[in-house]
């Protein structure tokens, strides 16, 4: 009888051991789709943050591109107001001149 139980004992634990190596690829299977899922939804918050993050370059690209061209009217205006006081400075003439400069830095200054 002793001889039974524990022919009985080594059947169910190599029973169980043919169950475990059945059962065991596919738990492993089951936490890698479980960890891929965890590194899609990862994926897609860093996706949302990328995109938040090139939006806001975006905007201030925009920005900046507007200020340069303000810079670049700015320039262009002084420009034309010291070559009129240079060219009055040189001939002594010219007043009219002086005269629009002055009224297109007063223009410049306004629109801003």
């Amino acid at each position: 009888m002793l001889a039974a139980a524990a022919g009985i004992i080594v059947v169910l634990a190599n029973a169980g051991k043919v169950i475990l190596n059945i059962v065991k690829p596919a738990w492993k299977l089951g936490r890698k789709v479980a960890d891929s899922a965890t590194d899609v939804a990862k994926l897609d918050e860093w996706q949302g943050g990328a995109e938040t993050r090139l939006t806001a370059l975006e905007q201030k690209s925009k920005n900046d591109f507007v200020a340069i061209q303000d810079v670049q009217k700015a320039i262009k205006v002084l420009c034309g107001a010291m070559l009129a006081l240079l060219d009055h400075e040189i001939t002594g003439n010219h007043i009219d001149r002086l005269e629009a400069a002055k009224e297109h830095i007063r223009e410049y200054l306004i629109e801003r």
